[in-house]
């Protein structure tokens, strides 16, 4: 993780850093000098950042457990091979910002612990469950399976009870939700949009899709922020 707020999310988060290095540029003042860490020279971090400009502060952590650990989940996210690093990172922020319960990755998709993915999560990563693995693994969970898509025949967004628990499953950004997905679904439902576009970015259209839950959720009270 670099930068030092994102670093200090991590931190207040919980997750212990293995290695802390700061700059000896980075502000005396930051409150990451008050732990433990290694201070080195800018340049120095420089080489070690995956960023082309370091921020001051790179800290490794380790993995977090994989696993999605509501006993009774009613919102997850399912990335249906879902490729591009930025679209990914994007989805996991704005999942737990919605209040989703996980974000659940399908072989082929982005890796989420990508180096890109976790700078577009702006450390969302320390907020949300993360799993990996096929999606017959969390397809069945006593929730409804809705596959966004922006098929002319799909239901509108506007007409769709978010308060049932489901799963929201998005699909690779060239192909789509697999047609085994597809074939699956309890609910297909697209985006209302102008005919100005033919389409949106899946990670816009997913974190639509998610704060549309979201808004019906706080509405009827089974949602609140800071849960």
């Amino acid at each position: 993780m670099e930068g030092p707020r994102f670093i200090a999310d991590f931190l207040a988060a919980g997750l212990e850093p293995e290695q802390l290095l700061l700059g000896d540029d980075l502000d005396a003042r930051s409150p990451l000098r008050l732990a433990s860490h290694v201070e080195v020279s800018g340049r120095a971090l420089t080489d070690i950042s995956a960023t082309e400009h370091s921020q001051g502060a790179v800290a490794v952590f380790p993995f977090p457990l994989l696993g999605l650990r509501r006993a009774a989940p009613t919102l997850i996210l399912l990335l249906d091979r879902v490729q591009d690093p930025g679209n990914a990172g994007t989805l996991i922020r704005s999942a737990a910002a919605s209040g989703a319960d996980g974000v659940w990755f399908t072989p082929g998709a982005a890796d989420p612990f990508n180096p890109k993915v976790i700078r577009a999560a702006a450390a969302a990563h320390a907020a949300i469950d993360l799993d990996i693995g096929p999606a017959d693994d969390v397809i069945g969970r006593d929730l409804r399976l809705v596959v966004a898509d922006g098929d002319v025949t799909a239901t509108s967004l506007d007409d769709v009870d978010w308060t049932i628990p489901s799963i929201v499953a998005l699909g690779n950004e060239g192909a789509g939700v697999s047609i085994e997905l597809q074939a699956r679904a309890d609910l297909t439902v697209a985006i209302p949009m102008t005919q100005r576009v033919e389409s949106l970015n899946v990670g816009v259209a997913g974190s639509i899709v998610l704060f549309e839950a979201a808004r019906q959720r706080r509405t009827q009270g089974s949602w609140s922020p800071g849960c």
